[in-house]
């Protein structure tokens, strides 16, 4: 079933409100004021049947130019125009500015009504006001569009209005389904009985019966996780809605005051509100020139905020041409990158309204860009503006540095669906590789698309690079450069570590994340050790991580010292210097000593016992032979027996017995100790 959002649109009491209700039966002016006025101030809603399972939500907006911004809140989401021309009057200031608001949100598809064709009998006015609406529209998007003649009261055209409506019904492409849900509200009210609901058209993604949605902006944290009860579109209740319907949700625990229109109904946790947006701008015909840091209105879906927009690209901007900008709202908005936006001011251009320009939104929360140049910054936003998927991936990656990006906040900053960014993953490696070891490579889509501006061309976009997976399912992702310049630092760290430290064999793991920085977590530091052994560049033995191919090679001084040392253990046997004495011995700093001792160790000529005792391994393998046996045979060892089997004092058989208990060959009991059972 095709299901589309159908907008009205033109100039004050040019019949939009009568051509609605001709269409559907539905009188969308539903406020006393609006009946007693005859005009319309809010937004009106109705369903129109198209035939085949089809049918239409259409959005009924004001003519007023005071009430233009309820006319942005409703063309928001909108598929196609209706823009309404009345035979009597023609074209007025409110259809151009209707038709600026149209264009500049991106509505690509409409036609043409004259309405009120009942009360014009004479042809040649009818034959001028055709010439003028093919010149009003030329180069527009209604440009050969069908320009259809009616009249609500007598149901002259109606039907064949009605037809064409079906035909273009069948021209529009589906929108995205596998994106995050955004409801953009523009109605909330009480029922009696239900609660709270909210209503608004859905533009991308769906929404479930029992989902869990944010309401944003939302700074105090009350509006989030509500469950949906039940959802309607166009009073029909159904389990889910998709993008491209009117829907209506029943809210569980929130009362009707803490909505209003401006607000995104979102899925929980897949959206947050911002105030900084980086975008892409340009003006209506015969707007004045803009100014880098001006301040005006900015409409994105059903909300407004005033702004100041400082350009990024020369010091003004006029009409005809597009640059990149930056947005500061004074109030948080919600929006999705690629989501296009109105921006108004505050003096009326001749012949329009106030509606200056608009463009569409590239970033939403903006990374951070450290000593990014001018060229560079306008190279990526060109990138994320018209790039694949992977190119803008790698660009949000990029900046997020080794902290990466959840898949939730992939999804969140590239408007688009966790599915769609799992497959893109998925595919981009073999399954083994879609693990934690694994790199996945994303492919490009040959280039950039869309706006090119001064200094970033198609040649200078970043190719797609490599994504690095933490997580089994994809619960973290950081670029491949990333990694690739933390393995960089990591080699210049061991190196000048194997330079300070030549007696010792590499660095504690848990040192060289330290050194690397404290946003170093263990994932990401056993990730990059695994790509350093994959890539031959590291080895690690145990706790410590050392340059590959590096070895402990003693110069002539220090190898004499480990010969001597060696020498002293060997003869003392079991009971050994302690280390103050050796350094004594030796006039070396006992620093320098035990590193040499540790030497010995990790050779296997010593064995530490305790802090500063070290015995000669072929002597305490002796005497564990000895001490086991005599456990076999009598079943337990004193402390008196055992200093006699050591022939030492306390100094050393205290510490070697303790050794033999953590070595798990004895237990104490008492005051002996037996063999410890398997």
């Amino acid at each position: 079933m095709q299901t589309l959002v159908i907008g009205t649109a033109g100039h004050i009491d040019h019949g939009k409100t009568s051509l609605v209700k001709a269409l559907t039966g539905v009188d969308t002016d539903r406020l006393a004021q609006e009946k007693q006025r005859g005009i319309t101030i809010e937004l009106g809603f109705a369903r129109l049947d198209l035939g085949d399972g089809n049918f239409a939500s259409i959005v009924d907006v004001p003519g007023h130019e005071r009430f233009v911004k309820t006319m942005v809140a409703g063309t928001s989401g909108i598929d196609l125009v209706m823009m309404v021309v009345a035979a009597d009057e023609g074209v007025m200031p409110q259809t151009r500015e209707h038709l600026d608001v149209c264009r500049l949100l991106g509505v690509e598809q409409g036609l043409v009504v004259v309405t009120k064709i009942d009360l014009v009998d004479d042809a040649d006015w009818l034959e001028m006001l055709q010439e003028e609406l093919q010149r009003e529209f030329a180069g527009s998007f209604l440009e050969g569009t069908p320009l259809l003649a009616v009249s609500a009261r007598t149901g002259q055209g109606i039907e064949e209005l009605r037809r064409q409506l079906a035909l273009l019904a069948g021209n529009i492409q589906s929108r995205r389904l596998d994106a995050p849900a955004y409801l953009a509200i523009d109605r909330a009210f009480s029922v009696k009985g239900f609660g709270t609901v909210v209503t608004g058209t859905l533009v991308s993604g769906e929404l479930a019966v029992g989902d869990l949605v944010d309401i944003l902006p939302d700074d105090e944290g009350r509006l989030r996780r509500l469950k949906i009860r039940t959802l309607q579109v166009h009073g029909q209740t159904m389990e889910r809605a998709g993008a491209g319907q009117r829907v209506a949700l029943n809210l569980a625990t929130v009362e009707r005051e803490a909505l209003s229109r401006g607000q995104v109904a979102v899925l929980a946790g897949s959206l947050e509100a911002g105030r900084d947006f980086e975008v892409t701008v340009e003006l209506v015909n015969g707007a004045r020139p803009l100014g880098t840091d001006s301040g005006l209105l900015m409409h994105v879906g059903t909300a407004r905020s005033g702004a100041r927009i400082r350009l990024l690209e020369g010091k003004s901007l006029v009409a005809g041409q597009r640059a990149f900008a930056r947005v500061r709202c004074q109030e948080p908005l919600v929006a999705l990158p690629g989501q296009h936006f109105i921006l108004r001011g505050f003096t009326r251009i001749p012949g329009r309204g106030t509606t200056l320009g608009g463009g569409r939104i590239i970033t939403i929360l903006p990374p951070r860009r450290r000593s990014v140049s001018r060229q560079e910054l306008l190279r990526e936003l060109a990138v994320l503006a018209g790039g694949s998927l992977p190119e803008r991936m790698q660009i949000l990656l990029r900046h997020a540095g080794r902290r990466g990006l959840s898949l939730d906040e992939l999804a969140m900053r590239l408007g688009s669906g966790r599915e769609t960014l799992r497959r893109a993953l998925a595919e981009a490696a073999p399954a083994a590789q879609a693990k934690l070891s694994g790199a996945a490579s994303l492919p490009s889509s040959g280039g950039q698309r869309g706006v090119k501006q001064a200094g970033a061309t198609e040649a200078d976009a970043a190719p797609a690079g490599q994504v690095v997976i933490l997580d089994d399912d994809f619960g973290r992702v950081l670029a491949a450069e990333v990694l690739t310049s933390l393995l960089e630092k990591a080699e210049r760290l061991l190196g000048e570590f194997h330079a300070a430290e030549p007696l010792l064999p590499g660095m504690p793991a848990e040192q060289l994340r330290s050194s690397l920085g404290r946003d170093i977590d263990a994932k990401l530091l056993r990730r990059l050790l695994d790509q350093g052994r994959q890539t031959g560049r590291l080895e690690q033995q145990g706790e410590l991580v050392h340059l590959a191919g590096h070895r402990v090679e003693l110069d002539g001084k220090h190898g004499r010292l480990v010969e001597d040392l060696w020498k002293r253990y060997q003869q003392a046997g079991l009971l050994p210097p302690r280390l103050k004495e050796v350094a004594e011995t030796l006039s070396q700093p006992p620093e320098q000593v035990e590193k040499l001792l540790r030497h010995l160790v990790r050779n296997e000529r010593l064995v530490h016992i305790s802090a500063d005792l070290f015995v000669s391994a072929p002597a305490l393998d002796e005497l564990r032979q000895r001490l086991t046996r005599h456990l076999q045979e009598h079943g337990q060892i004193t402390t008196q027996q055992f200093k006699g089997m050591v022939g030492g004092s306390r100094k050393h058989v205290i510490p070697l017995a303790e050794f033999f208990d953590r070595e798990k060959l004895t237990i104490r009991k008492g005051e002996v100790r037996v063999l410890r059972s398997k």
